[in-house]
């Protein structure tokens, strides 16, 4: 448990526990079963095996096995990429003819069958201590509902090697593909009008990223395209979608992806969608907001433990827990919020509730999730991340807004009773300590995920970039300070990065230091 994730999965494991989720690993035998009702992550039969199946609010379907211990929002890791979509196309697809079927199956195979074969070779080499794990491991394996990619990361811990030998950028699901063109396409949907640009962009970018044309023929790739993309009628209530119904359809997306590589690509592809056109609109930059504070959220949910822990027990007369009040009740309040503004969440998620509402049918108010606050009150605001906020301040005793690390502007307004929500902002304000403590502002170095900047270089445009995209292309190598201009909104023109001192200190920090130049002459011998 010395290692760094099996730590991390630990602190998920009470995560897990204190949401009323399942725990245990996941088993194959289990998966398959009850798939319709089973929520985002629900569980299946007995506590060995989790399931997803979302139905979000235009049709979309994406079905996937779980492999781990905790069904908690997004920082779990516990989403597996292989899952029923694969293994069961059938049940979750829809497919214009048999022919399609096949070739739609063969290409999964295509993608998945190093993956498949490294996966087992790994599990071969476990200790006897693992033989249950391995059986359950190998059987989901054979029946493509449990992860590849999972299995080889979580062999490769228990072996003490390293799991980058084993995958590189081909070691991706059709599942996770098709994720990623769903958050692209609904990046391009928050302006209300996706363009040509933006298709060819998410096209280029998802070929390109996955290296699918290694792999596939043109076929085959628009076939996964088409798969994404879903029915004619599911594309045409795409367009109908109010953005606070984009924002919880991106939410759940990002929690099924459980491979940081892809998370942190889709940082740089969702500011590139955005300014696909030459024109990055509000709801686009509130969107890659959003998608910047769970990835935050996520990397740093461990200190969020505690304070979510005490959430559960609140009981007042209008915040209900998953352990302050009556079951039943609070089962019936958290299945009706969630039909009314956060569809496709699962119950298990959902820390906290709050119902503002005259005869307790709380459809309206909000929820407190471990990496998100979920509401219906804010106007256009649907999801705030936790890690976002960094103050809050009270108006009037009966409205709360958060503030982000920038403090220009209100992330949302919440109208609450301030007097009856003590218990709620006083975890906010616990939040808000967590997110402005020294220890928080090291791992994550100035990083304020709501603003963004302007980069161009030898005068070409390079798109709009958060200040931690920016410290991952530094520390990639990926960008330089030679002739780096910024601009973002408010600013006459533009500037060097070096002048900027937020960027300049990203800068300075990857600076690598040179010895100063040999002299030309040796100094003359001592007389």
């Amino acid at each position: 448990m010395a290692n760094k994730e099996l730590a991390k999965r630990s602190t998920m494991d009470r995560l897990a526990a204190l949401a009323g989720a399942g725990a245990g690993v996941a088993g194959a035998s289990a998966v398959g079963t009850a798939i319709g009702g089973a929520g985002l992550l629900g569980s299946i039969g007995s506590a060995v095996g989790l399931t997803v199946a979302v139905a979000t609010p235009v049709g979309w379907l994406v079905g996937g096995a779980a492999l781990g211990a905790a069904a908690l929002y997004g920082g779990s890791k516990i989403v597996g990429a292989k899952g029923v979509s694969d293994g069961d196309a059938k049940a979750h697809r829809q497919f214009n003819s048999d022919i399609e079927k096949k070739l739609y199956m063969q290409l999964t195979t295509k993608l998945s069958q190093k993956d498949s074969n490294t996966a087992k070779t790994l599990l071969n080499k476990l200790p006897s201590d693992y033989n249950e794990w391995k059986e359950d491991a190998l059987d989901g394996l054979n029946k493509g509902s449990m992860a590849a990619t999972e299995i080889i990361s979580m062999c490769c811990e228990l072996l003490e090697e390293d799991s980058s030998q084993y995958l590189d950028d081909n070691n991706f699901s059709t599942t996770e593909i098709e994720l990623t063109i769903k958050i692209a396409i609904l990046m391009g949907l928050a302006d209300g009008d996706f363009s040509d640009d933006e298709g060819i962009l998410i096209r280029n970018k998802v070929t390109q990223f996955f290296k699918l044309d290694e792999v596939l023929d043109e076929s085959e790739i628009d076939l996964i395209f088409s798969q994404a993309m879903g029915t004619e009628e599911q594309q045409e209530q795409l367009t109908t979608m109010s953005f606070e119904e984009i924002q919880t359809l991106f939410v759940v997306f990002f929690l099924i992806i459980e491979d940081d590589r892809l998370k942190e690509m889709l940082i740089d592809f969702l500011a590139e969608i955005a300014d696909a056109d030459g024109d990055i609109s509000r709801n686009e930059k509130e969107l890659k907001a959003i998608f910047d504070g769970l990835l935050l959220g996520e990397k740093n949910v461990e200190r969020y433990v505690e304070q979510l822990e005490q959430l559960t027990k609140i009981k007042s007369d209008y915040l209900y827990s998953y352990k302050g009040k009556d079951s039943k009740k609070y089962a019936t309040k958290v299945q009706n919020a969630l039909e009314s503004y956060a569809k496709g969440i699962s119950s298990n998620h959902v820390i906290s509730l709050y119902d503002s509402t005259t005869f307790g049918k709380a459809d309206d108010g909000f929820i407190v999730t471990p990496f998100a606050i979920i509401t219906n009150q804010a106007f256009k605001v649907r999801v705030i991340p936790l890690a976002s906020i960094y103050r809050f301040d009270i108006f009037d005793s009966d409205s709360v807004s958060f503030f982000g690390a920038d403090d220009t502007y209100a992330l949302a307004r919440l109208n609450i009773k301030v007097e009856d929500t003590m218990e709620f902002l006083s975890f906010i304000e616990k939040i808000v300590e967590i997110n402005n403590s020294n220890e928080y502002i090291e791992d994550n170095p100035i990083f304020d995920t709501t603003q963004e900047w302007h980069l161009a270089q030898n005068g070409n445009q390079l798109g709009l970039h958060s200040l931690q995209d920016i410290d991952t292309k530094f520390k990639d190598g990926d960008l330089s300070s030679d002739g780096l201009l910024v601009w973002k909104d408010g600013m006459a023109e533009w500037l060097p990065a070096t002048e900027i001192e937020k960027i300049n200190t990203i800068i300075e920090a990857y600076k690598v230091a040179t010895p100063p130049p040999l002299p030309s002459t040796p100094p003359p011998l001592p007389s």
